[in-house]
């Protein structure tokens, strides 16, 4: 295994991944369980829409996700320097290229 990819924590665990002779590499992940609980959960946003809270959740992002808005947009989705620019923008992402990790329904903004 490559030291890279070996976190004790299991924080890649899941990630499967493959050198080419070129030298990239490539990385997947089952999602399945990410998708079934953003369709839940967007089922249960519809049935307790509270407009009253400061707080919704936007996605839930696999970390095969994550790494790919990184290489392809250059965004750290996880990053706590994130400011209200950066924020919309990853949403935006998320929604364009990614609407199936969405968990409500009824998403105006996302604020930090």
């Amino acid at each position: 295994m490559d030291p890279l990819f070996l976190f004790k924590g299991g924080f890649m665990k899941s990630i499967n991944y493959d050198y080419s002779q070129t030298g990239k590499y490539k990385a997947e992940q089952e999602v399945s369980a990410y998708l079934d609980y953003a369709q839940r959960s967007r089922s249960v946003a519809n049935t307790f829409d509270n407009k009253k809270t400061n707080y919704r959740s936007l996605a839930i992002v696999p970390d095969i996700v994550a790494v790919d808005i990184l290489n392809r947009f250059g965004y750290d989705i996880h990053s706590s320097e994130n400011d209200q620019h950066v924020l919309s923008k990853i949403s935006n992402i998320i929604k364009q290229y990614y609407p199936n990790l969405l968990t409500s329904s009824m998403i105006n903004s996302v604020r930090r």
